[in-house]
């Protein structure tokens, strides 16, 4: 079963209010499992280009279907694995904390990216998004 936009929307208003109650301002990027845009949001006052972050992000997470923190722990120790997909898709991968695979049922069904913050508070925001979906 895919991903509805129904549940793109919950991960989002999850996402947000996690990071309001943080007090940081987040761009939430949600694709789905081809790695194509399903949602697009940005909080008042995130920074400039954050969007770009949080998308690449969320496809990042997608095409090699983990976190983007275990990718980036992963091109250290196997950057040939990463340099093709990195060629193939210029601009489209950011390999930094903040992406994960969204999972339903033991399925992937999308990728949730989130930006604006540090990598840690990023994640942090994006494992509110993901818990919302139960």
């Amino acid at each position: 079963m895919p991903l509805t936009l129904r549940q793109a929307r919950q991960i989002t208003e999850a996402c947000v209010a996690k990071a309001a109650e943080m007090g940081i301002a987040q761009a939430i990027a949600i694709c789905d499992p081809a790695g194509d845009l399903v949602t697009l949001d940005r909080m008042d006052g995130v920074k400039l280009g954050r969007e770009d972050f949080a998308r690449g992000k969320a496809f990042a997470s997608v095409f090699y279907r983990r976190s983007t923190r275990d990718s980036a722990k992963l091109q250290q120790t196997s950057p040939e694995q990463y340099h093709g997909a990195l060629a193939m898709f210029p601009g489209r991968f950011f390999i930094v904390p903040g992406g994960f695979p969204i999972m339903i049922d033991g399925e992937m069904v999308g990728g949730l990216g989130v930006s604006g913050a540090t990598g840690e508070q990023d994640e942090v925001v994006a494992q509110a998004g993901l818990a919302a979906l139960g």
